[in-house]
Protein backbone atom coordinates (compact mmCIF):
# COMPACT_ATOMS: atom_id res chain seq x y z
CA UNK A 1 0.00 0.00 0.00
CA UNK A 2 1.04 3.41 -0.84
CA UNK A 3 2.00 5.34 2.15
CA UNK A 4 0.94 8.72 2.68
CA UNK A 5 2.55 10.81 5.23
CA UNK A 6 0.50 13.58 7.29
CA UNK A 7 2.19 16.72 6.70
CA UNK A 8 3.55 18.55 10.09
CA UNK A 9 1.80 20.13 12.24
CA UNK A 10 1.06 23.56 11.28
CA UNK A 11 -2.73 24.08 11.79
CA UNK A 12 -4.12 25.79 14.85
CA UNK A 13 -6.55 23.83 16.95
CA UNK A 14 -8.15 27.43 16.97
CA UNK A 15 -11.59 25.91 18.97
CA UNK A 16 -8.99 24.97 21.25
CA UNK A 17 -6.28 26.73 21.81
CA UNK A 18 -7.78 30.10 20.62
CA UNK A 19 -8.36 30.89 24.00
CA UNK A 20 -9.77 34.25 24.71
CA UNK A 21 -11.04 34.32 28.59
CA UNK A 22 -8.51 37.16 30.26
CA UNK A 23 -6.93 36.23 33.64
CA UNK A 24 -7.84 38.38 36.38
CA UNK A 25 -4.97 39.54 37.80
CA UNK A 26 -6.47 40.92 40.46
CA UNK A 27 -7.22 37.48 41.97
CA UNK A 28 -3.28 36.73 42.23
CA UNK A 29 -1.92 36.19 45.93
CA UNK A 30 0.38 34.66 47.79
CA UNK A 31 0.45 31.49 49.84
CA UNK A 32 2.73 28.48 51.16
CA UNK A 33 3.25 25.83 48.69
CA UNK A 34 4.01 22.24 49.81
CA UNK A 35 3.47 18.82 48.52
CA UNK A 36 1.48 15.51 49.32
CA UNK A 37 3.43 12.46 51.20
CA UNK A 38 3.57 9.34 49.69
CA UNK A 39 0.79 7.61 51.70
CA UNK A 40 -1.94 9.55 50.24
CA UNK A 41 -1.22 7.82 47.03
CA UNK A 42 -4.66 6.34 45.67
CA UNK A 43 -6.52 7.21 48.25
CA UNK A 44 -9.69 9.33 47.85
CA UNK A 45 -9.89 12.81 47.28
CA UNK A 46 -12.32 15.26 48.66
CA UNK A 47 -14.29 15.29 45.06
CA UNK A 48 -13.96 11.52 45.29
CA UNK A 49 -11.46 11.34 42.42
CA UNK A 50 -8.62 8.71 43.35
CA UNK A 51 -5.27 10.86 44.42
CA UNK A 52 -2.18 10.03 41.88
CA UNK A 53 0.93 11.91 42.45
CA UNK A 54 1.94 12.00 38.67
CA UNK A 55 -1.07 14.17 37.78
CA UNK A 56 -1.39 18.06 38.04
CA UNK A 57 -3.09 18.89 40.78
CA UNK A 58 -3.42 20.40 44.15
CA UNK A 59 -5.81 20.97 47.72
CA UNK A 60 -6.72 23.93 49.19
CA UNK A 61 -9.18 25.19 51.33
CA UNK A 62 -11.50 27.45 49.85
CA UNK A 63 -11.05 27.15 46.13
CA UNK A 64 -13.77 25.39 44.17
CA UNK A 65 -12.98 21.82 42.67
CA UNK A 66 -11.87 22.02 39.15
CA UNK A 67 -10.21 25.91 39.59
CA UNK A 68 -7.36 25.75 37.68
CA UNK A 69 -4.18 27.68 39.75
CA UNK A 70 -1.32 28.78 37.90
CA UNK A 71 1.57 28.43 40.72
CA UNK A 72 4.75 30.46 40.07
CA UNK A 73 7.79 30.37 43.18
CA UNK A 74 8.48 33.68 44.24
CA UNK A 75 11.82 33.02 44.38
CA UNK A 76 12.70 30.99 41.50
CA UNK A 77 9.98 32.36 39.24
CA UNK A 78 9.44 28.16 38.11
CA UNK A 79 5.90 27.37 37.76
CA UNK A 80 3.29 25.05 37.39
CA UNK A 81 -0.54 25.00 36.66
CA UNK A 82 -2.75 22.40 39.01
CA UNK A 83 -5.96 22.15 39.18
CA UNK A 84 -7.76 21.96 42.58
CA UNK A 85 -9.33 18.29 43.71
CA UNK A 86 -9.04 18.35 47.24
CA UNK A 87 -8.77 20.27 50.71
CA UNK A 88 -6.51 20.99 52.79
CA UNK A 89 -6.68 22.17 56.71
CA UNK A 90 -5.09 25.97 56.32
CA UNK A 91 -6.46 28.72 54.15
CA UNK A 92 -2.77 29.73 53.21
CA UNK A 93 -1.58 26.33 52.74
CA UNK A 94 -1.33 24.82 48.67
CA UNK A 95 -0.84 21.09 48.49
CA UNK A 96 0.69 20.31 45.49
CA UNK A 97 1.12 16.40 43.74
CA UNK A 98 4.83 15.78 43.81
CA UNK A 99 4.94 15.93 39.97
CA UNK A 100 3.50 19.82 40.67
CA UNK A 101 6.21 20.25 43.24
CA UNK A 102 8.97 18.90 41.20
CA UNK A 103 7.85 21.58 38.40
CA UNK A 104 8.71 24.48 41.13
CA UNK A 105 11.41 22.46 42.92
CA UNK A 106 9.78 22.07 46.07
CA UNK A 107 10.30 18.05 46.09
CA UNK A 108 13.39 19.00 47.66
CA UNK A 109 12.96 21.68 50.42
CA UNK A 110 9.84 20.55 50.58
CA UNK A 111 8.17 24.39 51.24
CA UNK A 112 8.28 27.60 49.30
CA UNK A 113 6.58 31.10 49.41
CA UNK A 114 4.36 30.94 46.20
CA UNK A 115 2.21 33.08 44.14
CA UNK A 116 -1.50 31.99 43.04
CA UNK A 117 -2.93 32.96 40.07
CA UNK A 118 -6.20 31.47 39.57
CA UNK A 119 -6.88 30.46 35.59
CA UNK A 120 -10.27 31.01 33.82
CA UNK A 121 -11.77 27.41 32.83
CA UNK A 122 -10.75 27.83 29.28
CA UNK A 123 -7.42 27.41 30.18
CA UNK A 124 -7.93 23.60 30.80
CA UNK A 125 -6.33 22.76 27.72
CA UNK A 126 -2.40 24.49 28.86
CA UNK A 127 -3.08 22.37 32.04
CA UNK A 128 -3.57 19.73 29.29
CA UNK A 129 -0.08 20.36 27.64
CA UNK A 130 2.28 21.87 30.25
CA UNK A 131 3.89 18.39 30.71
CA UNK A 132 4.90 18.06 26.98
CA UNK A 133 6.11 21.42 27.07
CA UNK A 134 8.06 21.06 30.13
CA UNK A 135 9.90 17.64 28.42
CA UNK A 136 10.31 20.09 25.07
CA UNK A 137 12.34 23.02 27.15
CA UNK A 138 14.21 20.03 29.29
CA UNK A 139 17.37 20.58 26.74
CA UNK A 140 16.62 24.73 26.62
CA UNK A 141 16.30 27.53 29.36
CA UNK A 142 12.84 27.45 30.92
CA UNK A 143 10.03 28.55 29.54
CA UNK A 144 7.41 30.72 31.12
CA UNK A 145 3.63 30.37 31.31
CA UNK A 146 3.20 32.56 28.54
CA UNK A 147 5.43 30.98 26.18
CA UNK A 148 3.55 27.81 26.69
CA UNK A 149 0.50 30.02 25.72
CA UNK A 150 2.33 31.27 22.80
CA UNK A 151 3.10 27.69 21.84
CA UNK A 152 -0.05 26.24 22.20
CA UNK A 153 -1.49 29.35 19.85
CA UNK A 154 1.17 28.99 17.29
CA UNK A 155 1.48 24.99 16.89
CA UNK A 156 -2.03 25.17 13.99
CA UNK A 157 -2.52 21.21 13.97
CA UNK A 158 -4.15 19.06 11.41
CA UNK A 159 -8.81 19.20 12.03
CA UNK A 160 -9.43 16.49 14.07
CA UNK A 161 -11.09 14.23 11.34
CA UNK A 162 -7.22 13.80 10.06
CA UNK A 163 -5.60 13.53 13.11
CA UNK A 164 -8.23 10.92 14.41
CA UNK A 165 -8.53 9.25 10.69
CA UNK A 166 -5.33 9.18 8.89
CA UNK A 167 -5.26 7.89 5.26
CA UNK A 168 -2.54 5.32 6.79
CA UNK A 169 -2.03 5.51 10.11
CA UNK A 170 1.05 7.62 10.04
CA UNK A 171 1.78 10.99 11.49
CA UNK A 172 4.96 12.53 10.32
CA UNK A 173 6.67 15.28 12.46
CA UNK A 174 10.03 16.92 11.14
CA UNK A 175 11.03 18.65 14.21
CA UNK A 176 12.32 16.97 17.35
CA UNK A 177 10.35 19.22 19.92
CA UNK A 178 7.20 18.33 18.47
CA UNK A 179 7.53 15.11 19.71
CA UNK A 180 5.99 14.97 22.49
CA UNK A 181 2.97 17.01 20.98
CA UNK A 182 2.65 14.63 18.76
CA UNK A 183 2.23 11.98 21.16
CA UNK A 184 -0.13 14.15 23.28
CA UNK A 185 -2.56 14.74 20.73
CA UNK A 186 -2.23 11.22 18.94
CA UNK A 187 -2.65 10.07 22.15
CA UNK A 188 -6.43 13.04 22.92
CA UNK A 189 -7.66 11.68 19.98
CA UNK A 190 -7.88 7.83 20.45
CA UNK A 191 -5.99 7.11 17.01
CA UNK A 192 -4.23 4.06 16.02
CA UNK A 193 -2.06 6.33 14.57
CA UNK A 194 1.50 6.33 15.05
CA UNK A 195 4.58 8.73 14.76
CA UNK A 196 7.26 8.85 12.56
CA UNK A 197 10.18 11.10 12.94
CA UNK A 198 12.81 11.74 10.44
Amino acid sequence: MKKIRLLPIILCLCNTFCVSAQIDKSKAHRSIATYYHDRFENRLTANGEIFCQNKYTAAHLTYKFGTLLLVTDIATKKWVIVRVNDRCPKRNILDLSKIAAKQIGINIKGVTRVEIQPLPEEYYVYWELQEAFFESEKKNERGTFYDLVDMANNYQYASKESVSKPKNNKAKMTEEDDESIAKLILSESKSDAEIIFD
